[in-house]
């Protein structure tokens, strides 16, 4: 019994700390893309605040516009989140591959585009 517990108590340890490692990567991840966005200056189009003004855009989301895109973006967790026009909906590809990024996620639905962003951290291609 003892030979037992104590198995299951170091599995639940290595679980921990597998899960710990993971958490700092992806904290460390994200402070490299809040430095990324600060140092970018990034400036919007006059206007383009009517695409979300009626969205309750997270405190979380930085915004990443810049005047030579479509559309006004925000970037979490390594994601662009551009917000189109009433009819465009939310297009969200990684951040760190903006000139080439593809669209991983695309809804006309506020609320699926935060569950998209919430429930994963962008690949990060070329970060290590």
């Amino acid at each position: 019994m003892i030979i037992k517990v104590k198995k299951d108590y170091e599995k639940e340890i290595a679980r921990t700390d597998q899960l710990l490692k993971r958490l700092k990567r992806e904290e460390s991840k994200q402070i490299y893309y809040n430095t990324l966005l600060a140092n970018k200056g990034f400036s919007m189009f006059e206007g383009w605040e009517e695409n979300y003004a009626d969205l309750d855009i997270p405190e979380t989301w930085k915004n990443s516009s810049w005047t030579g895109d479509e559309y006004p973006s925000f970037a979490y967790k390594g994601w662009q989140i551009w917000i189109g026009e009433t009819d465009d909906g939310f297009n969200i590809g990684e951040l760190h591959n903006y000139s080439t990024s593809t669209v991983w996620f695309w809804t006309d639905d506020f609320n699926k585009a935060l569950d998209f962003v919430n429930s994963r951290v962008a690949p990060f291609i070329g970060v290590k």
